[in-house]
């Protein structure tokens, strides 16, 4: 493998996470979904999206997230027993920039001398700090044999899923 195949697959990663927030959590890239075991068939599902998404489509991947995993473990209902959405503050910011640039040039003088003149110019972009927000989503739920009335088709939340694009 030479040195640009994994620069070619890191630039790959972010054009698809582009596409898509529904990916496991990325210290990296701030956003995905995590899941733990807090229980024999309950799970805690937490999913932060990015500065792009809503408190709902935030909501909606953490279920998609519950779908997938009921379906994994053979689970064909699931129930969400309690949520909750946060905005989180994601904080960016720009120290600024200064950037000298001296040019010189020749000019005709008195007396047909040739006189040289420099020109600076100095640009300077001012420090910036910007605030957006990123849902945060915690989900628990439980997997079911048997649908009751609170629960979801494990089938049904995955078809959405895949008319909305999201490759499990």
């Amino acid at each position: 493998m030479n040195i640009s195949t994994p620069i070619l697959l890191i630039i790959g990663c972010f054009f698809l996470s582009a596409c898509s927030t529904y990916m496991p959590y990325s210290d990296i890239l701030g956003y995905g979904f995590s899941d733990t075991q807090v229980g024999a068939d309950t799970f805690e599902i937490n999913f932060v999206g990015d500065t792009g998404d809503t408190r709902t489509s935030a909501k909606r991947y953490a279920t998609y997230r519950a779908a997938h995993m009921a379906f994994q473990r053979g689970y064909p209902y699931f129930e969400i027993l309690n949520s909750s959405v946060v905005m989180r503050e994601h904080i960016t910011e720009n120290p600024g920039t200064t950037e000298i640039v001296e040019k010189e040039q020749e000019k005709k003088g008195k007396k047909d001398k040739k006189e040289k003149e420099r020109t600076t110019i100095i640009t300077t972009t001012p420090p910036s700090v910007t605030v957006k927000y990123k849902p945060d989503v915690t989900l628990r739920v439980r997997f079911l044999r048997k649908a009751n009335q609170n629960s979801l088709s494990t089938e049904s939340v995955m078809q959405q899923a895949r008319a909305e694009g999201i490759k499990f």
